[in-house]
């Protein structure tokens, strides 16, 4: 997922609820920043802040790389916020951060194009589950300085100097029309890491005209390569619409990918009911997502620590279907 997709997808997860923004926050001016790229065993690099409260921001590196319909993705996320000095007219920018073992950031950014609206979401603004995003400012430039990544075993010590970036101002909170969204969820095997309860999952999902299977791999909370470093990867496919399939009475679904990252067929047979809109049942077949960080996972994944877990007498591997992320509170185990 590339900096600019990631910063569409916070502003859609605002638009649905699921990152609650005080009033205050919401009044003052917010900016995305993202410098970089520069090139990893194949990979693209950027770094990218995004903002976590009026005056705080959140730090992260993407790396990402294509190959046909389908994308691999791996997230670097710093644990503590870090301040970002942005003019108001996007002319300049600043972050200068340690990360402690894991690296450092000192990027000055100087603006060298004019200011320009973009619009997220392509043009009509149309993104993911129907939300439009509102256009916001932006202006491209060079930076000084310079930044380092120490990721362990997954992609060595990254580093890059005076590099191109791009400072953005957001532009209010996007409009979402109410429109339904299937879910098939499919548990994979329990996430890395000491500290971690639960398992990496593939979801597939359809809405309106948004259509999509992603596999995730999760290196844990704080047990990532760096202790204040966390790792998330992800293999996405965004068509052909036709790869997921449903009964809209959440009897049944079919789930076909296919690509470099990620291939193999599932069906879903609903088997018992949590709650009126969210199904579990059993699975045939299984998805291999082959991840450059983490290795190979198969989705189901017969594991104790699932979350949710299936009702006592259902299959496992098993997985649940859902439409508009209904509140599932039983049927868990510990």
């Amino acid at each position: 997922m590339s900096p600019r997709q990631l910063t569409t997808r916070a502003a859609l997860l605002a638009c649905l609820g699921a990152v609650a923004l005080p009033a205050t926050a919401m009044a003052t001016t917010r900016y995305n920043f993202e410098f970089g790229p520069i090139k990893s065993h194949g990979y693209t690099v950027e770094g990218v802040l995004t903002p976590e409260t009026a005056t705080k921001y959140n730090l992260g590196f993407v790396f990402d790389k294509e190959s046909g319909s389908q994308t691999q993705t791996y997230f670097f996320g710093y644990s503590e916020p870090v301040t970002l000095t942005a003019s108001k007219s996007l002319s300049s920018a600043s972050v200068n951060t340690s990360l402690g073992a894991a690296g450092s950031v000192s990027i000055k950014f100087t603006a060298t194009s004019s200011t320009k609206e973009v619009q997220f979401g392509g043009a009509a603004g149309n993104d993911l589950f129907g939300c439009k995003v509102p256009k916001w400012k932006e202006r491209s430039g060079t930076t000084t300085g310079s930044f380092s990544l120490v990721t362990g075993t997954a992609f060595g010590t990254v580093t890059g100097h005076n590099v191109t970036g791009r400072l953005v101002k957001e532009g209010g909170t996007p409009s979402c029309k109410s429109q339904n969204i299937f879910q098939l969820q499919l548990n994979g095997p329990p996430m890395s890491g000491a500290d971690t309860f639960g398992s990496d999952s593939l979801l597939a999902y359809h809405s309106g005209k948004s259509t999509g299977a992603t596999a995730t791999y999760t290196d844990g909370y704080g047990d990532g390569p760096e202790p204040n470093i966390t790792l998330e990867g992800s293999i996405d496919q965004l068509k052909p619409s036709s790869m997921f399939s449903y009964k809209t009475s959440l009897s049944s679904a079919k789930l076909h990918v296919s690509g470099a990252f990620m291939t193999g067929t599932t069906t879903f047979t609903q088997s018992s009911q949590c709650v009126k809109g969210y199904e579990f049942g059993s699975i045939a077949g299984s998805i291999t997502a082959h991840f450059f960080v983490g290795g190979a996972l198969t989705y189901p994944s017969a594991n104790p620590n699932a979350f949710p877990a299936p009702y006592s007498g259902d299959a496992n591997p098993f997985g649940s279907l859902s439409e508009n992320y209904p509140s599932c509170t039983s049927g868990f185990s510990a």
